[in-house]
C-alpha cells in the first residue's frame, strides 16, 4: 500500500463487465479504502467520499478493455472512473477504453504514448 500512497500516476487496467471493473480490481480497490481514509465522510459535488489520510493522491488513469465496442458500457466506464476520482480527490483524472476485436500492436503503441503524454502532464 505504501507505494500506492506515494505514486504519482496510478493505472487501473481491466476488462469492462457490464460498465465496471473485474472483481479483482473492484477487490484491490475496496481493500484500499481503509488504509487511504478515515472513517468520516465528506460531500464532493453529488458524491459522498471518504476524508484522505494523505495529502499526497496519485492521479488516476483507468484502462478499460472491451470483448467488442459497446458505446453504452465505455461511457458507464469513464462515468465510474470519474466518481471514483471524485470521492478520491485525486489531482488528475482520465480514462481509455479499447475493444478486442480493434486491439493490435498500433492500440498498444497508442497506450503507451497516452500513459508518456500523463505522466508528463502530472510533473
Amino acid at each position: 500500500y505504501p507505494t500506492f500512497i506515494h505514486s504519482d500516476l496510478v493505472i487501473l487496467m481491466t476488462d469492462i463487465l457490464f460498465g465496471g471493473f473485474s472483481f479483482q480490481l473492484k477487490k484491490m480497490i475496496d481493500r484500499l479504502l481503509p488504509v487511504l481514509f478515515t472513517a468520516p465522510l465528506k460531500k464532493r459535488g453529488r458524491d459522498v467520499g471518504h476524508i484522505m489520510r494523505y495529502k499526497k493522491r496519485p492521479a488516476i488513469l483507468g484502462i478499460g478493455i472491451l470483448k467488442e465496442k459497446d458505446l453504452e458500457m465505455e461511457k458507464i466506464f469513464k462515468e465510474y472512473i470519474d466518481r471514483l476520482s471524485n470521492l478520491w480527490d485525486v489531482p488528475y483524472k482520465g480514462s481509455l477504453v479499447y475493444s478486442l476485436l480493434d486491439y493490435s500492436e498500433s492500440t498498444d503503441q497508442h497506450i503507451k504514448i497516452r500513459i508518456e503524454k500523463w505522466v508528463k502532464k502530472i510533473k
